[in-house]
């Protein structure tokens, strides 16, 4: 089952967005964890039913993201 990663924008700003994290591989980690570290709190929900999203349609788009 996939999961959502929530972050209200305000701490999503606070921590300098995906902009602060441009190099990282795992961005959705290390979005998370400095969201935790800097004292806000993530919310992590099942995916299904709250949104519904396809980042490659192939391998060729997905080995140039």
């Amino acid at each position: 089952m996939d999961s959502i990663l929530l972050i209200r924008r305000d701490a999503y700003d606070a921590v300098g967005g995906h902009r602060a994290i441009a190099g990282d591989v795992l961005d959705d980690v290390e979005l998370a964890r400095r969201v935790k570290f800097s004292g806000r709190r993530i919310f992590f929900a099942p995916g299904p039913g709250i949104a519904r999203v396809r980042m490659y349609r192939t391998f060729g788009a997905m080995w140039q993201g």
